[in-house]
């Protein structure tokens, strides 16, 4: 049923709250425009846009998203990454829980549900590559801490998360809580082991 409404909520995107439309129009794609136009102006005049985001989400969609020519396209790609993102999420889910597919897919489907997600996805706004660089180092946090891994693979993982989870940082700040998590849980399980 959630996939029914997000893909019912993609068609109605007008009509979605948390502001992300006005966010779209007033700074997303203009500034996403103007990178394409003017790269080192751009870095060099970047508060102008008047985004609380950092930069790298508009490098990403002004030069390496191939969707990026068109308003429509632009949505769409970034709908779809919701649905990778929602994806990657259950898969996170059944790694921590050990769950089955059927449950896992369920229980993420409440992500599909939120306002805040949601809007941010049909519309294109900086939070949807936050969003998905957040669940997968999410998932890769949880990977660290399987029992059934080695070392070496403890490392990968590690190294992948903290790749992803700084992405997600320097796209919004505000998913700086899973790093903090991180280190606070290593910290602790290190003194517990002294």
């Amino acid at each position: 049923y959630c996939l029914s409404f997000y893909f019912i909520g993609f068609i109605f995107k007008d009509f979605t709250p948390a502001g992300a439309k006005l966010d779209f129009f007033n700074y997303t794609w203009p500034a996403i425009q103007e990178f394409k136009r003017d790269f080192v102006n751009s870095i060099i005049y970047y508060g102008k846009f008047g985004d609380a985001s950092y930069p790298l989400f508009y490098i990403f969609n002004s030069y390496l998203n191939p969707f990026s020519k068109s308003i429509f396209l632009y949505h769409l790609s970034s709908a779809i990454t919701g649905l990778i993102t929602f994806y990657i999420f259950a898969l996170a889910i059944k790694k921590a829980n050990n769950l089955n597919n059927i449950n896992s897919i369920s229980l993420a489907s409440i992500i599909l549900l939120l306002p805040f997600f949601i809007s941010r996805n049909y519309w294109g706004t900086s939070s949807y590559l936050a969003w998905l660089s957040f669940v997968i180092s999410l998932y890769f946090f949880l990977s660290i801490f399987s029992y059934n891994i080695n070392d070496k693979k403890k490392l990968i993982f590690c190294t992948l998360f903290c790749f992803f989870s700084s992405i997600s940082i320097y796209i919004k700040p505000v998913f700086v809580f899973l790093p903090i998590f991180f280190i606070t849980k290593v910290f602790i399980e290190e003194r517990i082991k002294i």
